[in-house]
């Protein structure tokens, strides 16, 4: 396979299927948030009327407040916790096309972030490397945003003491923290191979 059929092949995945999907994503996780928020509403008046024959954990509520708050605007939590682990994400910061504002500010299109990074490619660079890395950043990026939101849902479960106590509460944490680690593939490379490279220098 060619270089040039690998860098179409590359950009075609990540602009026609993977920005198409995340932007959906995106949109579905907000009305995730706004559920969990009006079921954590819910709970709070059932906390009013609750008997010994069916109790409301308060820390399911919670969680449910938590997951909501993390969930209507995602992007802009998981760019926080991004950056304060693994410094610096350029892709967070990728604005949409025409520039387009919310709540939170300019909307963010991650995956454009990494097509960019192929068309804009400096003369000398190695386009299969670079298409191939940022294809697969791509592909990591978005699962990595699925086990995010996973484990936060996880979370209003082990908030109510279902799924096994402490070990749903450690695969919970798992999620999030895998899915950190997903969205943030290219910066793990590069400290993994800075560390490496530096132990056998």
């Amino acid at each position: 396979m060619s270089t040039i059929a690998i860098v179409q092949l590359a950009e075609n995945v990540i602009k026609n299927d993977l920005s198409p999907i995340m932007d959906t994503l995106s949109g579905i996780s907000v009305y995730i948030g706004i559920f969990c928020i009006m079921w954590g509403v819910i709970r709070l008046m059932r906390h009013a009327h609750q008997n010994m024959m069916y109790r409301v954990s308060p820390w399911g509520t919670v969680m449910a407040f938590a997951a909501g708050t993390v969930l209507t605007s995602f992007t802009p939590e998981l760019s926080i916790l991004s950056n304060s682990l693994f410094g610096f994400n350029q892709v967070f910061y990728n604005t949409c096309p025409g520039g387009s504002t919310g709540p939170h500010g300019t909307y963010s299109c991650p995956m454009l972030g990494y097509l960019q990074q192929i068309t804009d490619a400096p003369e000398g660079t190695n386009m299969t490397d670079l298409a191939l890395k940022t294809l697969a950043y791509g592909v990591l990026f978005f699962f990595g945003t699925l086990a995010f939101i996973r484990g936060w849902l996880q979370l209003i479960k082990v908030g109510d003491g279902g799924g096994g106590g402490q070990a749903s509460l450690s695969r919970a944490l798992t999620f999030i923290i895998a899915g950190t680690i997903g969205v943030n593939a290219a910066n793990v490379y590069n400290l993994l191979n800075g560390v490496l490279t530096s132990q056998f220098n």
